[in-house]
Order: structure tokens, then C-alpha cells, then sequence
């Protein structure tokens, strides 16, 4: 059956090339098999045809076995063949490369390309040879697109003046320029700069040119009257002008750019530009408002914001260090970067401005702006047998970087007191290298006595030499107080002392200055007083020895303090409030205790560093006890004065040591001390224990950035050398 359906076609291709069709395929190449040719022979039909193709299609027709199904064969092929032509006469499309069979795969023809778009020619042949493969004729005969010329497959491509569009060639377009504008002119095109689009029709460019127009909306080919120019309807004449000032600055960080006021033109409805109110635009004008942002100043697409930068700190001191920042950033106010690089002294810590503090053993000191060395009191060592100190027996180590220097000071024997100075003890004497056993001698005292006096109570004593000189002396002096060991008088009975002699008992007066004045205290109101004598209490009155009082009298001898100073335990101590600025003693009036600037050393020479201190020109400080020191524990409610801590005064054994004396969380910033201290500080308060009596004390502390209560060693146990920490007296 399918053999004589492909007979059928062959028959209908040959009868259209018999007719002369139009694009007409033609067989270049016809090969006939030798198995084709074996079944002609065989055929028993006659071949009377004078078409040896017809007679080929019968011949196949007659080799059919069942002759009924060939007929019906035959007669359903001529009504395929009727409905194809049918199909053809309505319009539908026909693919020659399909409906156009060939005999043999391998079988060759030359086929005219088809569908070749409007305006479009060939690249670069109009015709191809194709091969049949079983099911249809290759490369197809339909036209595609492609700029790559071929001669093997049919491609076209768009004509001169012609592009690709992706589905068709459409005509070329051009911008060309716009005949030429009035003068005082510019152009409204919506940005085209005077051109318009040309178009390609085939054979020319259309339009062929395009007039200037006058246009207030953008036109191809529009123009308006330049800014200061008016309309009339032929010409761009001169327009009336008026001077605005601009409005609408920013307050903060902006500057006209370029203008203040500009020009604005009568454009025959409106001043134009219409606009007075400023606009931020980096480019000048000075026919337009705009401003800019000023030096150091960024716009944020609503106003100018100072600009930042960061910065290193600067000027850092000799012997100070950074607190806490290095750098910082900067933000312009409009005249300087601010805040400024220049490094202050300040103890709060700050990651925002320039700080700094003094390294460890080194104080700020403010009139000369300087990190100063601290300085250490520590004990005198060293003096020889037989001798006492004369003086505090202790020295002032200053800090020189590494170590507190000097590390020792050398004793030396010294009748007047001094640094690390020595005398004889009583009963010794000076021998100019040691101090021997004193001789002694029994002298008269001196006479002859003033006049109306008597001995009070020896005439001789015992004298001792000291190496130089015999001492106590023989010259008698008034004191009414006997003494068996001094040369002393008293005024005889009826006769009373004026203060030079011993005078009758008559009323006298005299005229004393005033005695007794302490430290940081004034006179209220008079320092010299007159005193009479009384001969019922043996005394001059009023008494010349100063006492406090705030009621002025100019006939006693009455002292107030000074400013900034109050009367506590008969003293006049500071009144200045404890703060983290207190550089110099102050008072904690929570507490009552006066407290002194911080220092550094160690355990032992805190001690008689405080027990020395005159701070305020005050006396009787002393290192503080635990309970003391708690005090000034702030933020932290187990350790503060008054938790439940158990370690205070009355409770100094390990055992009271608890969990609540653990502190709280570290804190850096000072906020565990009312002096803003970091430290770990020395309190005069220990425990007992098996290294005390190596000179090794287990001493409690507070460590200030944490606020915890705990022991530390005074020294090291291994080699016994000192162990330096902060340390504040008190009072």
C-alpha cells in the first residue's frame, strides 16, 4: 500500500512538471535500484506508454498481490491528491519540503527559497540544493534571517536602509538638525538638541527637513523665547525683568549657589522662572535659586548634616595615658571639629572625648599641667645602737618610673632634727662615732634668783654630756610646775608672776596677744587682748588661749574657721564634699570622716605615711580601718557600710569573710567608689595568722572596681619584697 502511495505522488509531482508550474521542482539526479528495474522485467503488463515513469507506476501497481486492495488503493490516492489540490485552492500553506517526496535517501534537488520578508533581499542565494532524508527534503527552503551569508541555506537579510526588528525589517530612522532657530532662542524638543527623526520610504529620507517651530510644551522642532525674551509671534524681543530675592535656605550648614535674588521674565502669562524658593543643586546658577552645602557639611537629600570624621587624640603628657579613647570622633559645629582632640585631664573614663589620666605613681598636678611623680613616706633603717630618731625617722621616696628612689636613705647623727637623723638615747653620748655610756656630774644651778622668787623645787641637778655639751642646762626659767630634774623658780608667797616678774598682788592689767589659734582658723575678732590679774585664782583673765566661737568679741580670745572649713572634734577640718574631683583632703559629710587625695606605697609605710600626714595643715590621720574604708563603697549593697559583709572592725577573722563580701560586677567607670577610685586600696585592718610574725600581714582591702572586700599579702611570700597599692587617709 505504501508503495503505491509514493507511486501516486510521483505521478501527480511529473503531471504538474508536465504542465510548466511555476517553481516547479526538478529531478537532477534519478536513480533507478536494480531491484526496481528486476520488477519491471518480471511485470507482465504491457509497455506500450511512451512515459517510462508512468510505465514504472504501473508496473508497481501490477506487482501488487491483492489487485481489489491496489484499486481502492488507487482510488482513495486520487481523492488524497483531490483534497490536497482543494487544500492549495483555500489559501492553506504548503510545505514543499514536506508534500514533495523524493525515492531515494541521498536523492538531490535545487529548490527555490521561499517566505523572503518585505524588504529584504537574499544572503546570498535564492535557490539550494536539498537531500531527501526518508522524510523530507534538507536544508529547508524556507528563508531565515541572518547577517551571515550562506550559500548552502537559505538566509536573507534586511535591505539598504533597512534593520531587523526581530520579526520584520523595518525602515531606518535618523536624527537630523532642525532648521535653524530666532535668535534669542533655545530649544523645547524634550531634550533632542534641535534634531528631529528621518524616516527611510525605500527610495529617499522623509521628511526632507523640518521647520523651527514655537512651542511652549516640547515638540520636535520646538523652540521658546530665551530667559529675559518674549514672544511677539515672529520674533523673541526683549521682555519685561524683575529682581526676587530667594527664600527657602536651610538654617543650618547652606549657602546660596550662586544667587541671593535672581531675574525674573515677563514670558506674556507668568514671571518665570516661577520658582523664588531655593533648591539644593551643587551646580552655580545665577539664574535660578539654589543653594549648596556649606564646607564640612553633606546633604541627606532633605538638609545639610554636619560632617564627621575620626580622629586621634593629641598632646597626651609626659607620664599620662589615654581614658579610654585614643581616637574619637569629630563633628563639625560650623567653626571647628568638635569635640577637640586635645587631651584633658579627667579621671571619668570617655570613649567620646580626649581624656586622659596620669599612669600608675604619678598625680595630676594643676597649676603646672604636668603628671607629677607621687612620692612615698617609708621608714628610716639603719641607725646605730644607743640612738633614737630625731625627727619622724622616716623619708620621702619619689617615684622615678620603675622604682620609688630613694630606695634607702643612710642615718646620720644629728643634733637637730632632720631626714633619717639620730641622737643618743638618754643615758648615751655622742662620742663622734657611736653613742657610749654618758657621764654625769651633779651642777649647781645658776643664781642668783630673780627678785620675790624661790626654787621650784631643786637648786642643783644632774647633768649629763652628750658629747658636746652637758645637758639639761643650769639657767633657771620661771614655771610654776616643780621639777626635781630642771632648774626651776616660782614666785615667792604674796607675789604673783605679771608674766616678766613676780609683782604685789595689786590690781594690774596688761596687754597679751592672743595664743592657741589652730590650723585653717582666724581670729574673731581681735588677737591681742588686755588681761587683769586675780589675785583670788592667781591668774591673769581672760585667758589668752583662743577658743571657738562664731560670736565676734574683740575683748576675748575667740576664733572661728575659715571659709570652706567647719569645727569638727576641735579642729577645723574641710567642708568641701568628697567627689571624684576631690584632688585634696574633703569631707564625706555621710560618714563625717575627712579623707585625703589618693597615694601609693606600701602597707607599712601607708601607715606612717598617715600617721605623719598633715594634710589641711590638719593632725591625726591614720590608715583607714575596714569599717572606714567601706564607707566609701557605693553601688554595691553586700560590701557598703552597713551590708552584710562580715568582715568590719569587730569581726576580722576569716570566718567573717561570706559570700556578700564578694562584690558586684566590675565596674570601671568608678561607679563602686565616691572618688570615682579603680584601685584596690590598703585598709590598716588584718588577720592574725603564722606569717605575721614574718612581717607579712594578711591585710583586708577593697578593690574599688568591683567593690569586693577581700585579704592580699603586704609582701611577697617568696622573696618577702613589698607589695605597693593605693591607699587614702583619714580623719
Amino acid at each position: 500500500m505504501k508503495k503505491v502511495f509514493v507511486i501516486l505522488m510521483l505521478s501527480s509531482f511529473f503531471f504538474f512538471a508536465a504542465c510548466g508550474g511555476d517553481g516547479t521542482t526538478k529531478v537532477i539526479n534519478e536513480q533507478i535500484s536494480d531491484d526496481s528495474t528486476a520488477e519491471t522485467d518480471d511485470s507482465d503488463a504491457d509497455t506500450s506508454s511512451d512515459d517510462p515513469e508512468n510505465q514504472n507506476d504501473e508496473e508497481e501497481i501490477s506487482d501488487s498481490s491483492d489487485s481489489d486492495d491496489d484499486s481502492a488503493s488507487e482510488t482513495d490516492t486520487t481523492s488524497d491528491d483531490t483534497d490536497s489540490a482543494d487544500s492549495a485552492d483555500d489559501g492553506d500553506t504548503v510545505d514543499p519540503d514536506v508534500t514533495d517526496t523524493g525515492e531515494n535517501v541521498g536523492e538531490t534537488r535545487v529548490q527555490d527559497c521561499s517566505d523572503l520578508p518585505a524588504n529584504a533581499v537574499y544572503n546570498t542565494v535564492s535557490s539550494i540544493v536539498q537531500s531527501w532524508d526518508g522524510e523530507k527534503w534538507i536544508p529547508s527552503s524556507k528563508t531565515e534571517f541572518n547577517m551571515e551569508g550562506s550559500e548552502t541555506e537559505c538566509r536573507f537579510k534586511c535591505d539598504v536602509n533597512y534593520g531587523w526588528n526581530g520579526s520584520k525589517c523595518d525602515a531606518d530612522t535618523k536624527n537630523v538638525y532642525c532648521d535653524e532657530k530666532p535668535a534669542n532662542s533655545e530649544w523645547n524638543d524634550g531634550g533632542l538638541g534641535g534634531t528631529f527623526t528621518q524616516t527611510w520610504n525605500g527610495t529617499s529620507w522623509i521628511p526632507a527637513s523640518h521647520a523651527a517651530v514655537y512651542s511652549k510644551t516640547p515638540a520636535e522642532c520646538g523652540f521658546v523665547c530665551a530667559l529675559g525674551y518674549l514672544w511677539d509671534g515672529s520674533q523673541c524681543e526683549t521682555a519685561p525683568t524683575q529682581t526676587v530675592e530667594c527664600t527657602g535656605l536651610p538654617p543650618v550648614g547652606a549657602e546660596w549657589n550662586t544667587a541671593s535674588s535672581i531675574t525674573q521674565s515677563w514670558d506674556g502669562e507668568k514671571w518665570v522662572p516661577e520658582s523664588t524658593t531655593g533648591v539644593y543643586n551643587e551646580t552655580a546658577s545665577s539664574t535660578e535659586c539654589r543653594f549648596k552645602c556649606k564646607e564640612h557639611y553633606t546633604w541627606n537629600n532633605s538638609q545639610c548634616i554636619a560632617d564627621t570624621k575620626t580622629a586621634p587624640c593629641m598632646n597626651l603628657p609626659t607620664n599620662g595615658q589615654w581614658n579610654t579613647a585614643i581616637s574619637i570622633t569629630q563633628t563639625w559645629s560650623g567653626t571647628e571639629w568638635q569635640p577637640s582632640t586635645d587631651g584633658v585631664y579627667n579621671k571619668t573614663p570617655s570613649e567620646t572625648e580626649c581624656r586622659f589620666v596620669c599612669k600608675p605613681n604619678y598625680k595630676w598636678v594643676s597649676s603646672t599641667s604636668k603628671c607629677d611623680p607621687e612620692t612615698n613616706i617609708a621608714d628610716c633603717t639603719g641607725k646605730p645602737a644607743n640612738t633614737v630618731w630625731n625627727g619622724t625617722g622616716k623619708f620621702e621616696q619619689t617615684w622615678n618610673g620603675e622604682v620609688w628612689y630613694p630606695e634607702t636613705y643612710e642615718p646620720t647623727y644629728n643634733k637637730t632634727a632632720g631626714t633619717c637623723t639620730y641622737i643618743c638615747d638618754t643615758g648615751y653620748s655622742w662620742n663622734g662615732t657611736s653613742c657610749a655610756v654618758a657621764s654625769t656630774r651633779t651642777a649647781a644651778c645658776q643664781t642668783p634668783l630673780p627678785e620675790n622668787t624661790e626654787w621650784n623645787t631643786v637648786d642643783t641637778i644632774t647633768q649629763t654630756y652628750d658629747g658636746s655639751d652637758w645637758y639639761p642646762s643650769t639657767i633657771s626659767t620661771y614655771n610654776p610646775e616643780p621639777s626635781e630634774s630642771e632648774c626651776r623658780y616660782k614666785c615667792a608667797s604674796g607675789y604673783n608672776w605679771n608674766g616678766s616678774s613676780c609683782g604685789t598682788t595689786q590690781t594690774q592689767t596688761q596687754i597679751v596677744p592672743c595664743t592657741g589659734l589652730p590650723t585653717n582658723a582666724e581670729w574673731n575678732t581681735t588677737d591681742t587682748i588686755t588681761q587683769t590679774w586675780d589675785d583670788y585664782l592667781g591668774t591673769w583673765v581672760p585667758s589668752s588661749t583662743g577658743s571657738f566661737n562664731e560670736n565676734p568679741s574683740g575683748e576675748q580670745c575667740r576664733f572661728k574657721c575659715k571659709e570652706n572649713y567647719g569645727w569638727y572634734n576641735s579642729e577645723c577640718v574641710p567642708t568641701i564634699e568628697c567627689s571624684v574631683s576631690s584632688d585634696k583632703p574633703c569631707r564625706d559629710s555621710s560618714s563625717g570622716l575627712t579623707w585625703s587625695a589618693k597615694s601609693s606605697g606600701s602597707w607599712s609605710a601607708a601607715i606612717s605615711y598617715c600617721s605623719s600626714y598633715t594634710g589641711s595643715g590638719l593632725s591625726g590621720w591614720h590608715l583607714p580601718t575596714i569599717d572606714e574604708l567601706r564607707t566609701l563603697i557605693l553601688e554595691c549593697e553586700g560590701t557598703m557600710s552597713g551590708g552584710n559583709c562580715g568582715v568590719t572592725d569587730s569581726c576580722l577573722s576569716s570566718d567573717c569573710i561570706n559570700s556578700a563580701c564578694s562584690g558586684c560586677s566590675e565596674d570601671l567607670s568608678g561607679g563602686h567608689s565616691k572618688f570615682g577610685d579603680t584601685d584596690r586600696m590598703w585598709s590598716s585592718s588584718y588577720l592574725q595568722d603564722d606569717l605575721s610574725l614574718m612581717g607579712i600581714y594578711n591585710v583586708y582591702t577593697v578593690d574599688f572596681s568591683y567593690g569586693d572586700v577581700s585579704q592580699g599579702y603586704t609582701a611577697n611570700i617568696y622573696d618577702l619584697s613589698p607589695i605597693y597599692r593605693y591607699f587614702r587617709c583619714v580623719k
